[in-house]
């Protein structure tokens, strides 16, 4: 099946509702695209559209909550720097328990957004059940990540049907993002990289739904999701100023003067609205809204390390993003107090780590240029499609060099903490290899890719977890 021209001289499949998934309608088939005798175009019923995404929904959630699950009883959620730098003790707490506790500039909002309906839920079902409030708290803390890692891929099934895939290359596409080897670590633990990572695939969503199906988004949508996303990590309302801007420019034809208005515009209400209500409940959680201003003493101007050379690590982190052909080490963990239950908890006294990788060898040398020529080449392939996909790869170009540039001034321990960063313009990227038909051998390249990712990912981290369980 060809990608679809714009409009193809057939009347374009609508659909009344005002929301995100009716504008990602998919076209699955020439038979349901083909014209009836009166000229119009078949409507796919909302089923359609709804239960393929809802069964990668699924498939989704119960992979990364069985990864997840498996972390917590190897107890590499209970310290930091088990797993890439990250902290997912803290951040567990910031789920499931805190109110206030951590509320600072860099995530003004990943206490209160999340705590408060886990606190009252967990309120609910232990009156009626009869159960322990502080383990149903985790428990349900746990589901965040699950929760938004199931969205993120369903999210991107329907963007991808939407550019015009079909539906079995949207799967691949979609089993590469799950199997992911960055995925299966960072975004598989209690972290904000995960939710960040599916608020930029949703501004996205809106940017292609401003552009495809000719969708006028009021600023307030904009607004809205981006307010989540900044409050999630301060650092997403560049994604949100990219996909506005490219949507304004691509969607309705704004000239870059009155486009970059519009965006200042949509940037400075989403700053006002993050914060507002980040002091309101940094006040009403803890009296005081201070530390929402940035502080360097905690790296919010910048945290680096003179351990690490950063060019070579983030070519390190782009090409083992989804197949960790390059493996981690594992390394002794200077970071070994379990700051949960220190009396109670085993102590992991080693991390997973890319921070001692260097491309001094052919084999890593080879694969990283592979992958990187393999992404370049699927932007460039994207970039001759329709005026959708220009616009898709235009932003992931801008969204990747963000990523790239900000890791320049903020890195410590491992790079590879920020790959579901560059995760989502990288998969975009690699789409256009699978953009028009005719082409099988581009498509295969990113079905190999799916398969080694689950293959070399699951490699990876069973060795890593029999080595966390030895220490039980």
């Amino acid at each position: 099946m060809e990608e679809r021209p714009p409009d193809g001289g057939q009347q374009r499949i609508r659909v009344g509702a005002a929301n995100l998934v009716p504008s990602l309608t998919p076209i699955y088939s020439d038979v349901l695209d083909r014209p009836t005798a009166a000229g119009n175009t078949l409507r796919l019923p909302r089923v359609s559209v709804l239960v393929p995404a809802f069964v990668i929904f699924i498939l989704s959630f119960t992979t990364i909550d069985l990864i997840e699950r498996l972390y917590d009883r190897s107890h590499v959620l209970d310290q930091t720097n088990t797993l890439f730098d990250a902290d997912p003790n803290k951040v567990l707490v910031n789920f499931s328990t805190s109110w206030g506790n951590d509320t600072y500039f860099r995530h003004p909002w990943l206490d209160l957004v999340f705590s408060v309906p886990v606190r009252a839920s967990a309120k609910v079902l232990c009156g009626v059940f009869r159960c322990d409030a502080a383990p149903t708290r985790r428990n349900l803390g746990l589901l965040v990540t699950p929760l938004f890692g199931g969205l993120k891929n369903a999210l991107l099934y329907l963007i991808f049907t939407c550019l015009g895939l079909t539906a079995a290359r949207a799967w691949v596409l979609c089993a590469l993002n799950l199997f992911a080897f960055s995925n299966l670590t960072i975004g598989s633990i209690p972290e904000s990289f995960p939710v960040s990572s599916m608020m930029v695939v949703l501004l996205i969503a809106l940017m292609i739904s401003s552009i495809e199906r000719g969708r006028e988004w009021r600023m307030r949508h904009w607004i809205i999701a981006g307010a989540f996303a900044t409050g999630i990590t301060v650092a997403n309302l560049i994604p949100l100023v990219i996909c506005f801007y490219v949507s304004q420019r691509y969607g309705r034809q704004r000239g870059i003067d009155r486009g970059l208005r519009d965006t200042a515009t949509v940037a400075a209400a989403t700053l006002i609205l993050t914060f507002s209500i980040a002091a309101t409940g940094a006040v009403l959680a803890s009296g005081s809204m201070t530390s929402l201003f940035p502080s360097a003493t905690r790296g919010d101007f910048g945290e680096t390390s003179l351990e690490l050379y950063a060019p070579e690590q983030i070519a390190i982190g782009l090409a083992n993003t989804f197949v960790p052909v390059t493996e981690p080490q594992i390394v002794p963990n200077r970071f070994t107090k379990n700051e949960l239950a220190p009396a109670l908890r085993p102590v992991l006294d080693f991390r997973l780590t890319y921070a001692n990788s260097h491309l001094d060898r052919l084999g890593s040398f080879v694969w990283t240029t592979t992958v990187l020529t393999l992404i370049a080449f699927g932007a460039y392939r994207a970039s001759t499609g329709s005026a959708t996909w220009k616009a898709v790869v235009y932003a992931s170009i801008l969204l990747l060099v963000f990523n790239v540039g900000v890791n320049f001034v903020f890195y410590l321990h491992d790079m590879y903490l920020y790959s579901l960063g560059w995760e989502v313009p990288l998969l975009f990227m690699l789409a256009g290899l699978m953009r028009q038909s005719g082409r099988s051998h581009y498509s295969g390249v990113v079905v190999v890719l799916a398969f080694g990712s689950a293959l070399a990912s699951s490699h990876v981290l069973s060795w890593f977890i029999a080595a966390a369980r030895a220490h039980l």
